[in-house]
């Protein structure tokens, strides 16, 4: 013999019969007459193979196995419930999962306040960021795994819209009270004779790597680290100077430091990179076009740092 199964309506129908007591009652909730309420009980019961309620004083009592059901029906009601939360959530863009990758400058300067005036808006929006790589980013917009990249797109890709966020320029760091802080600009040569700490990621730019080929920087460059905010605690600790990016310069505490440009190296995009298969949503939207209003704020600081035509930086 074939094994019984409640359907949707018959679920909704010991629900509203349980809660409240009375056919009658249970019928106007449910838009329907009371004899047919009381036919699909019957209906019902018989289905099962149980007795589901017992008449008292007018009213109906819940057996013990429609308690059992009852409450098997008020977590299906409530899991029902927060699935329509979630859809609607969807739908209007209020609620869902939002992913980020960028490089550490990025992620150290504009997304925490970006991300606070996102969620103070969407506050049921997850937020998720991944720091990577240039090249492990891009691989992941370009296969439509994050909803949105940050970084300096260095090749072509396919099946991604790029929007352009903000430029970054090559920078020497040093100390304020160094000679060439003065400087409006900088040639490579002019470093030769100080300690040079460089930045592995930069020295890959065609145009650093030229220069830094012409003018023979091997004795000079005294130590390569992985990042311009460690590049620029050097500075800050030993002396010295540093090659770093502006995004960086405009991103740390720069106590005591300058930052002069250093010429025939041209900026550098940073771009927003959003997947072009990856359905999207009015969140990601939002959230772009938050982060873009605080890349212009952080555009200015840049332009004072990292373009300071020889005027000495404050913290």
């Amino acid at each position: 013999m074939a094994r019984q199964t409640l359907n949707y309506h018959q679920v909704q129908l010991l629900y509203e019969v349980v809660r409240c007591r009375t056919l009658t009652a249970a019928a106007q909730n449910m838009h329907i007459s009371q004899p047919a309420v009381t036919k699909q009980l019957k209906a019902l019961e018989e289905s099962l193979g149980v007795r589901l309620f017992k008449r008292e004083k007018g009213r109906l009592l819940p057996t013990a196995e429609a308690i059992l059901l009852f409450e098997q029906t008020e977590r299906t009601n409530a899991s029902l419930r927060a699935l329509n939360e979630l859809a609607d959530g969807l739908r209007t863009g209020t609620l869902g999962r939002l992913s980020i990758c960028a490089y550490p400058a990025i992620t150290e300067r504009l997304l925490p306040e970006a991300i606070a005036a996102f969620q103070a808006r969407f506050p049921k929006v997850f937020v998720e960021v991944a720091i990577e790589n240039a090249e492990k980013m891009l691989d992941l917009v370009e296969s439509q795994q994050v909803d949105l990249g940050i970084c300096t797109p260095f090749r072509e890709m396919r099946n991604v819209i790029e929007q352009h966020l903000l430029d970054s320029t090559i920078v020497c760091a040093m100390p304020s009270d160094d000679p060439l802080a003065k400087r409006r600009m900088l040639r490579i040569a002019d470093l030769h004779d100080v300690a040079l700490t460089t930045v592995g990621a930069l020295e890959s730019i065609p145009e650093l790597q030229a220069l830094l080929a012409s003018a023979d920087t091997g004795a000079m460059i005294h130590a390569r680290v992985s990042s311009s905010a460690l590049a620029c605690r050097m500075v800050q600790s030993t002396g010295g100077r540093a090659i770093v990016e502006s995004l960086t310069a405009a991103s740390i505490d720069v106590s005591g430091l300058a930052f002069v440009p250093i010429e025939l190296i041209p900026p550098r995009t940073i771009a927003m990179l959003r997947p072009s298969l990856r359905p999207g949503s009015s969140f990601t939207d939002a959230f772009c076009t938050i982060i873009a209003e605080q890349a212009r704020s952080l555009g200015a600081v840049m332009a004072q740092r990292g373009g300071l035509h020889g005027r000495r930086a404050s913290a």
